[in-house]
């Protein structure tokens, strides 16, 4: 059985999953703009605030997406990790290219000005903890601000073994599970933070949702869940790109309302393996138009370029909020919402390129 979600779907979507990071990062939280650099939008009220709400709570899911992706793609490739030695050579390669961005943000440091590290902070930051920025964490020193999120996706690949333990159970146990693992544990988070008043973000959203989402796509790998769906759904009158691009609006509309109100705990476990899927069939009919048409587009070349340096991108993206924000004119200097996040990518990728070339020499 063909699979659906094929490494150049899986490519392009992560594409589409960076341009929703870089989004929600550069437009989402106004409070990270110094006034100076404000999107001309802004003028607009309801417009900005409509800007805003996408941006910080929709694309939010973003996060979601590179998660169940990397649970697929190393359930694919489990046999493989099954070793010691190939997980840290996989979190090893990483680190690289994370190191390569950290001498980066402290050379520019350095050059602007910026505050810099203490010693025990730049060994934290090294190893991707005590990352953020001065919003966020009440990091008010040179760090790579995104970079939290490699120190979850390391444990969780360090300890893949324990980890997949969970699963195997049967589909609909496995799913089961996963789901009430989320809600108790965000109930335990939400009784602590209650009592203690300590709030340990990264930490909350590592275990409540994250790792819930990473096992569903772990698990929709290993049952084949996509293609079985699509077996079904294939001889059916609503296999039409209509209907399933309606389904993601449909899911990123209730992911938006759940974040805005807050009335459940997260639901991301629920609806990023629908949205995943529901992308993968509006791929798959590109794909055909593709082969009629002679090749995808420059478009869409460009989003799967994307994704292939996404790594480096999302991550480099931070030296515009260092605490001093000394060269943030330069990412909004197109000065309208959309045209910000599009000229973000166009002068992230060539240093991500020269990043990913240059560690890939010095792995081999």
């Amino acid at each position: 059985m063909q699979r659906l979600l094929d490494k150049d779907k899986t490519m392009y979507l992560k594409g589409v999953a960076l341009l929703m990071i870089v989004a929600n990062h550069a437009i989402g939280f106004p409070e990270w703009i110094l006034p100076e650099n404000m999107p001309i939008d802004s003028a607009i009220p309801w417009l900005f605030q409509l800007e805003q709400t996408i941006c910080a709570r929709t694309f939010k899911i973003c996060l979601s997406l590179f998660t169940f992706f990397a649970g697929f793609g190393l359930s694919v490739k489990r046999e493989k990790y099954e070793s010691l030695r190939a997980r840290l050579g996989k979190v090893l390669n990483i680190f690289v290219i994370y190191w390569a961005v950290v001498l980066i943000f402290l050379l520019l440091g350095l050059l602007l000005k910026e505050p810099m590290p203490d010693g025990k902070s730049l060994l934290l930051n090294l190893i991707a903890f005590g990352t953020g920025t001065v919003w966020t964490n009440n990091v008010a020193h040179v760090n790579v601000s995104f970079g939290w999120y490699l120190a979850f996706y390391s444990v969780i690949l360090l300890l893949l073994p324990l980890v997949t333990r969970l699963i195997g159970r049967g589909l609909l146990k496995d799913v089961g599970a996963i789901l009430a693992f989320s809600f108790f544990a965000g109930g335990a988070f939400y009784v602590f933070k209650s009592h203690t008043g300590l709030n340990f973000y990264n930490l909350e959203m590592s275990v409540v949702v994250y790792t819930p989402v990473f096992l569903l796509g772990c698990i929709t790998e290993r049952y084949a869940v996509f293609e079985q769906i699509n077996f079904k759904v294939s001889k059916t009158n609503f296999n039409r790109p209509f209907y399933f691009a309606l389904l993601a609006i449909v899911v990123l509309f209730f992911k938006t309302v759940r974040d805005w109100f807050w009335v459940l705990p997260s639901l991301d476990a629920l609806y990023t393996p629908i949205l995943v899927f529901s992308f993968a069939k509006v791929l798959e009919f590109r794909k055909r138009k593709e082969r009629d048409d002679k090749g995808p587009t420059l478009l869409n070349r460009y989003i799967s370029l994307l994704g292939r340096y996404s790594l480096g991108i999302w991550l480099l993206s931070g030296i515009f909020y260092m605490p001093a924000r000394s060269i943030q004119w330069i990412v909004y200097l197109p000065r309208v919402s959309i045209l910000v996040v599009v000229w973000t990518t166009l002068i992230l990728l060539p240093p991500s390129v020269a990043i990913g070339r240059l560690t890939g020499r010095l792995k081999r």
